[in-house]
């Protein structure tokens, strides 16, 4: 599975690209829930439940093991860290909000 650990996040395109596909499919289950259109279904527990668990796990692991993530995403300066780290577009932090 893609979502199996850190390094599966940013080992290249073809993964970046797999990855932001089954986000993209969580995020269209998401929006079946919130508009009504969604119905229960196995498909919807065994790819979209555990595709999106997957994705949580990963991301609090990989904040929870980098000095200083947590201190960021908790400070009232983490959308202009989060901004920028996504506009830089690199897999490097910018620096810390203080």
């Amino acid at each position: 599975m893609v979502l199996s650990g850190q390094a599966s996040l940013i080992s290249g395109q073809q993964t970046q690209i797999q990855l932001h596909d089954k986000i993209n499919a969580c995020y269209g289950e998401r929006s079946a829930i919130i508009h009504g259109r969604w119905e229960d279904s196995q498909e919807f527990h065994d790819i979209h439940m555990y595709t999106t668990e997957a994705v949580v796990r990963t991301v609090i692991r990989h904040i929870g093991s980098k000095p200083g993530m947590l201190t960021a995403f908790l400070s009232p300066q983490r959308n202009n860290f989060l901004e920028a780290w996504v506009k830089s577009k690199v897999l490097t932090p910018p620096p810390m909000p203080v």
